[in-house]
């Protein structure tokens, strides 16, 4: 189960403070919630893909957010206790009733939204800052000892050796497109591995919430247990990809060099404001026992 990015909008600073502190220590298992006061930081965040609902005391900004966009989840604390009802595709809380009410309230509408689904299934993704580690290698070899899992490819010029490297190569438009039936179709032909697209392009394209409806459709497919991502370097363009899957493998060297990315990349994630991501990341030395490692992980 992954977290639920919320977003808590009001223009008074103490109220965003308290209510989004209270959520975060009252719901850290389920949520992440961040507090704005300013309207163009809300709109850089949505921009930037970083949020999965908003939560405001300001109706008129909400109706103009759901209308930019419609596909976003959004909580209006109304100041009118009888008002309950959901408006304009928005849900509706109660304002002025105790912190922990509003967050139980706030709960009961994310999980009939459906945004705390638990799956079944691990969703693992391998991501280095170091180039040619083996960790393709790695990862084919540990799938095929321990069964039951996926490996999805998404090189920049992935190549696997005695495999149709052409067989899936619309996997990805598919994805994006929402063709539940094409992506089942693919994978209960691959035997297991999907191979990285002829074109970088097509995996470029993707961002959060293309995987997370991938492991939406991924959970109804028997005969697997947890699918893992083998990502190339320059293919993600939305860095909060990784927050989509349950476990962040990071290979690296031993070595000054790899040392130096693999700082860099943690650098990258405060940055990005997605400390809370070192939570599920598991750094892979590539030197000591690597399959031992990713395969207690997986299994």
């Amino acid at each position: 189960m992954d977290k639920v990015r919320i977003g808590v909008y009001d223009k008074e600073l103490s109220y965003v403070t308290r209510l989004s502190v209270f959520m975060n220590k009252d719901g850290k298992s389920r949520w992440k919630v961040s507090g704005y006061t300013e309207k163009n930081i809300v709109k850089e965040s949505l921009e930037k893909n970083k949020l999965d609902l908003i939560v405001s005391t300001d109706k008129e900004e909400l109706l103009s957010i759901k209308e930019n966009y419609p596909q976003l989840n959004c909580i209006y604390l109304s100041s009118e206790e009888s008002k309950r009802y959901a408006e304009g595709g928005i849900s509706l809380v109660f304002r002025y009733q105790n912190a922990r009410v509003i967050c139980e309230e706030i709960r009961k509408v994310v999980e009939s939204l459906g945004m705390l689904a638990v799956k079944n299934k691990t969703c693992v993704v391998v991501y280095s800052p170091v180039s040619r580690c083996g960790k393709t290698t790695l990862l084919l070899d540990v799938i095929s000892g321990i069964g039951g899992w996926l490996y999805v490819g998404m090189e920049d010029y992935g190549y696997l050796k005695d495999v149709d490297n052409d067989s899936a190569d619309d996997f990805f438009y598919y994805v994006k497109e929402r063709k539940a039936d094409k992506v089942t179709e693919i994978l209960q032909m691959s035997n297991g591995v999907v191979p990285s697209p002829f074109s970088f392009f097509d995996t470029r394209g993707l961002n959060r919430n293309d995987l997370e409806w991938f492991f939406e459709v991924f959970e109804k497919i028997p005969g697997y247990r947890g699918v893992v991502f083998d990502m190339g370097l320059g293919v993600m363009t939305d860095f909060s990809m990784l927050s989509a899957f349950d476990k962040v493998v990071v290979p690296y060297i031993n070595d000054e060099i790899s040392f130096g990315k693999k700082g860099h990349f943690e650098k990258v994630l405060r940055v990005c404001d997605m400390e809370d991501m070192l939570e599920r990341i598991y750094f892979l030395d590539m030197k000591n026992e690597p399959h031992a490692y990713i395969r207690r992980l997986m299994e």
